[in-house]
């Protein structure tokens, strides 16, 4: 029965994707299927389980009904039903009910139940968001409830999160959170805000026992503004949180005999006409609660610890408005405490560049240059260069180009330099055919299997009706630690090759 259930729902999606939707309310139904073979992701290499093998297949199909104020859906996802080779990632096949949410919406409230993602104010002390570029996919399972009228806002929501690293059954982690805010327009343009949350470690896998935070509860207010005297917008948040379990307190609050932690973040913009000056700040003391996302200040440059963290930027950017053009240059400086230790992680994060738009009433470019010097002893340059282009040549052909060049200049050090240049040739409406040379010279080292320093990938991508989509590609892709929004993810070295494919119904 379960060899049966991926081409069932395969062709479920296939048909629907293919077929004439019937009248009534609003139905989205898709299907997508993973396929892959990674050559390179036996044994303890795996960042996740050294149980897993080459052979992967995961797939999801999804159903959303819509119907004025009343919207639902849900997600069925499986691994490993359709088995491309004997050598299996999991032990046995797996179905779940993934996702599933309903939505209701009157007048001023607002009420979802299900899976869902939300924050609380920019994200302090409780942010469940998806993060597609480290693979992160959680949510709240339970209730939310928003209701605005006027100059008041109210908030609430409990549930449980657990993390998606589903890989090692009965290991992940989860917690049970709760949390309340209200927001009041004191003045035209200006709000004042405040908001609580508490956080409860569930299950911990056996290897995070040692770290575990316990139970906590945290508060935050802030005031905010926009548009002030036509040129000027604010927001300072400042959030405090309380570890109410001495026994398992983390390491940073039993190191200093604290059981509290404290953190603060604000912005000031000024604009006019096609000028953009903004000033950031931010302060992490003892502030880890596993489930905050720390606000901007380049938190996708800087190390995840908000244990003992402190930032400030300048930015400013002009827009021309005839070539569509902007100039833009950002200068920061950090400083990053450490476990048991002083502050050692410090240095500065300056970047400039521009994007063009529509140039010649043809091309897109866009480029970036920037030097980091954040390291634990002192000065460490690092190089970092993205640039990409897009040119239309008729209105269905074009061309796509993207550069990504990050290289360390310290004299003595280990010496780097990773580069990537993907190109891509796409004719509107049918698809794109595209490929990937990356460049390290580090991957031929030790017992890594690769045979050179360089890497090369390539596929095709063909469209479908309605936004469905078949894409087949194959290559060697560099492993890795993959950062984004203060997130992080080590991905394995890749080689082999994956097909994806997305069917979808029309929806109306």
């Amino acid at each position: 029965m379960n060899r049966a259930l991926p081409l069932l729902t395969w062709l479920l999606g296939f048909g629907a994707a293919m077929a004439a939707p019937a009248p009534g309310p609003t139905v989205d139904v898709s299907n997508d299927l993973l396929v892959q073979n990674n050559q390179l992701a036996h044994g303890p290499g795996y960042p996740y389980d050294p149980a897993i093998r080459a052979g992967q297949c995961q797939e999801a199909l999804s159903a959303v009904l819509d119907q004025g104020a009343w919207s639902g859906g849900f997600t069925l996802r499986g691994v490993n039903f359709y088995r491309p080779q004997a050598d299996t990632t999991l032990a046995r096949s797996d179905l779940s009910l993934y996702r599933v949410f309903g939505k209701y919406t009157a007048g001023d409230l607002t009420a979802r139940a299900g899976d869902f993602n939300t924050l609380l104010g920019r994200g302090l002390i409780l942010s469940v968001i998806q993060n597609d570029a480290v693979l992160q996919d959680w949510t709240i399972r339970g209730g939310e409830l928003r209701w605005r009228h006027r100059a008041l806002e109210l908030h609430a929501l409990a549930g449980t999160v657990s993390n998606n690293l589903r890989l090692r059954p009965n290991a992940y982690q989860r917690w049970k959170v709760s949390g309340l805010e209200a927001s009041l327009e004191w003045a035209p343009g200006n709000r004042l805000g405040a908001r609580a949350g508490t956080i409860d470690d569930l299950t911990v896998p056996p290897i995070l026992q040692g770290l575990a935070e316990g139970r906590r509860v945290s508060q935050s207010a802030d005031l905010s503004g926009t548009n002030l005297l036509g040129a000027w917008d604010y927001y300072f948040e400042a959030a405090q949180i309380n570890y109410l379990d001495p026994l398992v307190l983390p390491i940073p609050a039993r190191a200093t005999h604290s059981g509290r932690g404290s953190g603060a973040y604000g912005t000031l913009s000024w604009h006019r006409g096609g000028w953009l000056l903004q000033a950031e700040w931010k302060r992490y003391r003892h502030f880890d609660n596993e489930l905050n996302n720390p606000p901007l200040a380049d938190r996708e440059t800087e190390k995840t610890t908000k244990d003992n963290t402190d930032g400030a930027r300048l930015y400013g950017q002009y827009c021309f408005r005839d070539p569509d053009l902007t100039v833009f240059l950002s200068a920061g400086r950090y400083r990053q405490g450490q476990l048991l230790a002083p502050v050692v992680f410090q240095g500065s994060n300056v970047y400039g560049g521009f994007r063009l738009q529509d140039g010649l009433d043809c091309l897109d470019l866009q480029y970036t240059y920037g030097l980091k010097t954040v390291h634990e002893t002192g000065e460490y340059p690092e190089k970092n260069t993205d640039a990409a282009l897009t040119c239309r040549f008729t209105r269905l052909w074009s061309l796509d180009l993207n550069y990504q060049d990050k290289r360390n200049l310290l004299p003595g050090s280990a010496p780097y330099d990773q580069w990537n240049l993907t190109a891509q040739v796409a004719r509107s409406p049918w698809g794109a055919v595209y490929a990937t040379h990356q460049y390290d010279p580090l991957v031929n080292t030790g017992s890594n299997p690769f045979a050179s320093h360089g890497l090369n990938s390539a596929g095709v991508r063909i469209n479908l009706k309605n936004g469905s989509y078949v894409d087949f590609s194959g290559g060697r892709i560099r492993g890795g630690e993959v950062c984004s929004g203060g997130q992080c993810v080590v991905l394995p070295a890749y080689q082999g090759w994956k097909l994806v494919t997305h069917f979808r119904l029309p929806r109306r």
